[in-house]
């Protein structure tokens, strides 16, 4: 044998026992992990959606920390609720502009 092959053996060994030394517990408790991140994830996605819809600049900023960071391409770079809040509400009014 080759020392890759049995660094490859071994490797896979290490990571079987590693596995089975957990037992269910753990995999149980990363499941109802993804569970809870799943949920918040589609609270999230059910907000974001309904302040769009509606156009409401301040719902759609409070979707965003505080210290949250908005990169666009060939746009300034919003940092902060505030900040993007305003750059929010200045495409809103240029939108409107060109709708008259």
């Amino acid at each position: 044998m080759t020392f890759r092959t049995i660094s490859v053996l071994f490797s896979t060994s290490l990571v079987v026992t590693a596995y089975a030394l957990q037992g269910p517990g753990e995999v149980t408790k990363a499941v109802a992990g993804q569970e809870k991140d799943r949920a918040a994830i589609e609270n999230f996605i059910k907000h974001d959606i309904a302040a769009t819809l509606s156009q409401d600049q301040t719902a759609l900023a409070e979707l965003w920390t505080n210290d949250g960071v908005r990169l666009g391409p060939g746009a300034p770079v919003d940092i902060g609720r505030e900040a993007i809040r305003a750059t929010n509400e200045r495409f809103k009014a240029l939108c409107r502009g060109y709708a008259s």
